[in-house]
């Protein structure tokens, strides 16, 4: 998955939903 796909499959997704996207992808150290 990378970003940009993303926001293209969603149509353009909010800054809050590519928020949780990200989080959910990857964990902080």
């Amino acid at each position: 998955w990378s970003r940009s796909y993303f926001v293209c499959s969603t149509g353009g997704a909010t800054i809050e939903t590519f928020r949780a996207y990200v989080q959910s992808q990857s964990t902080p150290d």
